[in-house]
């Protein structure tokens, strides 16, 4: 991909263009789903990834590939929120530590089927004639989509909740504009501005600019939140110190866990010397700990009785 676009500063770009999307989408998917129904909305979210997919492997530049992979990442917006939630609809609280568990196990593993898979794709199989690039690793998720849209239809019961629930569209816009502005100002900010920069605007400006309206967006997105009779973000939730902790440990982690699959392959590749299948190799420790922990914590909290 580095190679065929020439362009080795836009790779982070094209992660995060999925993880932005994805980010501010899943509150909004959590409240659309509860009035339409979980069952509609993981449909809707399979098909918006596959096209997402199917479109990102057809990229003919970077450009249209961080269009595709934001498109993308909508749709994985829309089943995070609901693969999650419709654990708490099917099982009782006893007995959701140990699905949730096997939930966390399943990611894991895909986590290290998709590095290796991928790798092996991208170094150039040979399949029926066929000689794979890093587009198949895209492509790949379009059959992929369709299995599990079928196995939606057919075995995913039917969940509804009230029908009363109205969507925070202005604080899902509020949120949107201040993650996506923070983003533009510390990822690619000069490659997206480039035209502007050019203009004779100093991207320290801009960057600052940026920044600004990240923080105004956040400061306002506050303030309707705490005055919103269904806000996308219920920001009582933080009052406790549980849920808060938890917060935190998850923004930690993830902020690790993504930049070392980002990165780490790279730096295996380029300093190394490793083939992308060796690199993915390599992250077989990580991701193999991150499924045994998965499971063994989600039977450790359904013997834990505490709710809390």
């Amino acid at each position: 991909m580095v190679k065929e676009f020439n362009s080795f500063s836009s790779l982070g770009f094209i992660v995060t263009a999925y993880m932005l999307t994805t980010t501010v989408t899943v509150p909004l998917a959590g409240k659309l789903s509860d009035m339409y129904g979980r069952k509609p909305l993981l449909l809707s979210g399979v098909a918006i990834f596959t096209i997402g997919s199917l479109l990102s492997g057809a990229s003919p530049g970077v450009e249209w590939l961080i269009a595709w992979r934001a498109l993308q990442g909508i749709g994985g917006g829309i089943i995070t929120a609901n693969a999650f939630t419709i654990i708490g609809d099917l099982f009782p609280v006893e007995e959701r530590g140990k699905w949730q568990g096997m939930f966390g196990a399943v990611f894991g593993m895909s986590s290290v089927i998709g590095p290796l898979l991928g790798g092996w794709l991208t170094d150039g199989a040979n399949i029926a004639g066929l000689v794979t690039d890093w587009r198949w690793t895209f492509l790949i998720n379009v059959p992929i989509g369709i299995i599990a849209a079928i196995a939606l239809v057919r075995y995913c019961p039917k969940i509804k909740h009230d029908a009363k629930h109205k969507p925070d569209y202005l604080g899902a816009i509020l949120l949107t504009v201040s993650l996506a502005a923070l983003v533009l100002a510390v990822d690619n900010t000069e490659l997206i501005f480039k035209d502007i920069i050019n203009n004779g605007v100093s991207l320290n400006l801009i960057k600052n600019m940026l920044f600004i309206l990240s923080a105004l967006s956040a400061l306002v997105f506050v303030y309707i939140e705490k005055r919103a009779k269904q806000p996308t973000l219920p920001l009582r939730f933080f009052k406790n110190k549980t849920y808060s902790l938890i917060i935190i440990v998850a923004l930690l982690f993830g902020a690790a866990f993504l930049g070392s699959i980002l990165y780490l392959t790279q730096f295996n590749q380029q300093v190394f010397g490793a083939s992308a299948s060796q690199a993915g190799l390599m992250l077989l420790p990580m991701v193999a700990g991150m499924m045994v922990s998965s499971l063994s914590t989600g039977h450790i909290r359904c013997y834990n009785k505490s709710k809390r």
